[in-house]
């Protein structure tokens, strides 16, 4: 797992940075999180979650409080 810096509601934010091809069925990140893969990048911010379902869709969803 790494991380990185992202600029997310008016400031610098530590951030985990994940690889789309790590990510399998059933896995769930909660944001801030950044999802990078070859062809695009899907920024979660914080308060979503993101759950990867059984086609491999990432499914972005407001976290409970």
């Amino acid at each position: 797992l790494k991380q990185t810096r992202a600029w997310i509601d008016g400031g610098w934010h530590q951030v985990d940075l994940v690889l789309r091809s790590a990510l399998r069925a059933g896995h769930q990140l909660s944001g801030p999180v950044i999802i990078a893969q070859d062809d695009c990048t899907t920024c979660v911010p914080p308060g979503m979650g993101v759950t990867v379902d059984s086609f491999g869709n990432l499914l972005i969803t407001a976290n409970e409080a």
